[in-house]
């Protein structure tokens, strides 16, 4: 079963998964139109991407073009994962520590410059 295309689409009212990928992605299709809403970003916004995701290849967070926007900021690692960053010998005790801590540091930093 294709979760997204037979619950998330038909639940949420999205004719098809690429119309739901493109809304939900921050730069929509990564046209001229996504490009614009990536750099409309009004508020701080990080984007945590592992370079080796097995799911989501690293050129779909068009880096070139978050360079070029005032308020995203891209923290692209070496390896990881789709979902998380497993890390130690027992990676299930640290579950979410990298990304929430990661997260929490953005979002602290983030509240101090306004």
């Amino acid at each position: 079963m294709d979760i997204d295309r037979e619950l998330v689409c038909k639940y949420n009212g999205y004719d098809n998964v690429q119309d739901y990928y493109c809304d939900m992605s921050a730069a929509g299709r990564g046209d001229e139109k996504g490009i614009e809403r990536l750099q409309g970003a009004a508020v701080p916004l990080l984007a945590v991407h592992a370079i080796d995701d097995p799911i989501a290849i690293f050129e779909v967070v068009l880096a070139d073009e978050i360079e070029k926007t005032e308020n995203v900021m891209l923290l692209a690692t070496k390896h990881g994962g789709h979902i998380g960053w497993p890390q130690g010998t027992k990676p299930s005790e640290n579950r979410w520590s990298f990304m929430m801590d990661i997260a929490m540091e953005f979002a602290a930093v983030a509240m101090e410059e306004k």
